[in-house]
């Protein structure tokens, strides 16, 4: 999501009614971009003219930085739109500088956002996924993989669904 008008896109599938949902699953570069979309558009007004809710799920690394774009993120946006902290333990479990933040203090309490843990999948299991060009659920039902890793990653699927079931009054 490069440019304006594929983002204007995404408004006219809610708005003739095609979609019920819709995700968009934006990378770091294009956070510029999004924030100026957001900002012409305003999303208290999309919300109330597409009978829509709008749920910004920020993904936490260790990394400071995951910190620095989340502070952007809710400064601009703050409660026009619902929140997900997204806890991303494949680099690490220390989330040691969120958990004691202000930051984190006023997503949870002003902002009212809902925080959520995505366990880590090994890294063999990423290798096998990315070499074959599958995702999660293509790989369960696929003759490349053993049965002992279609398991695992069955049991991580579980385990990540059961995390958004956890907040599902926020997403859906």
């Amino acid at each position: 999501m490069r440019q304006r008008s594929q983002m204007d896109q995404l408004i006219e599938v809610i708005a003739t009614g095609e979609a019920t949902h819709v995700l968009l699953d934006s990378q770091a570069a294009t956070s510029n971009v999004i924030h100026a979309w957001f900002k012409e558009l305003d999303p208290t007004a999309m919300e109330r003219h597409l009978n829509a809710r709008i749920t910004c799920l920020t993904l936490l690394t260790q990394s400071f930085d995951t910190l620095l774009q989340t502070i952007r993120w809710t400064g601009q946006l703050g409660k026009t739109v619902q929140w997900v902290a997204a806890k991303n333990l494949y680099l690490s479990s220390d989330f040691k500088q969120w958990d004691a933040s202000v930051l984190r203090k006023k997503f949870v309490e002003e902002l009212e956002g809902k925080e959520i843990t995505m366990a880590a999948l090994p890294e063999f299991l990423m290798t096998q996924l990315e070499g074959n060009n599958l995702s999660i659920a293509a790989a369960i039902k696929s003759d490349q993989l053993s049965w002992a890793d279609k398991q695992r990653l069955t049991n991580f699927q579980h385990a990540l669904f059961d995390q958004f079931k956890s907040i599902s009054d926020t997403l859906l």
